[in-house]
């Protein structure tokens, strides 16, 4: 099925839409996690998985949960869209959506996308 996809997109999403709550961003994680159809695996240059837009400066999450939410979307190697405004967001949230270091992982040359190596006590670790 994601072949398919790939053949003829872009990008393309394959979870429901992501609502301004931190509940919400973790069930998108966990779901990327689980990894279904081995969608993870077909993902890369000219194709990429889309998980729905980053929800930081939105309010709803914590400034830890908004890093959380970035971290992953780059290693996830998905679209880094925003669903705020850069001139009025709080300048927290900014700086998030700034950082070059998690930017350039999201933009490695390989578009590798992260997969799941074990979880503990809710505690999920990806590898890159």
């Amino acid at each position: 099925m994601y072949e398919v996809n790939k053949k003829y997109c872009n990008t393309w999403r394959n979870f429901f839409d992501i609502q301004d709550s931190w509940r919400n961003v973790l069930e998108v994680i966990i779901y990327y996690g689980i990894d279904l159809g081995n969608f993870s695996g077909v993902a890369g240059p000219g194709g990429f998985n889309d998980p729905d837009q980053l929800i930081i400066g939105d309010f709803s999450l914590s400034y830890d949960q908004e890093k959380v939410q970035f971290g992953m979307w780059a290693m996830f190697a998905a679209p880094l869209y925003i669903s705020a405004d850069l001139r009025t967001m709080r300048p927290q949230a900014k700086s998030i959506l700034q950082n070059r270091g998690v930017i350039a992982i999201n933009q490695d040359p390989l578009g590798q996308q992260a997969k799941l190596l074990t979880k503990a006590c809710y505690i999920i670790v990806f590898n890159i």
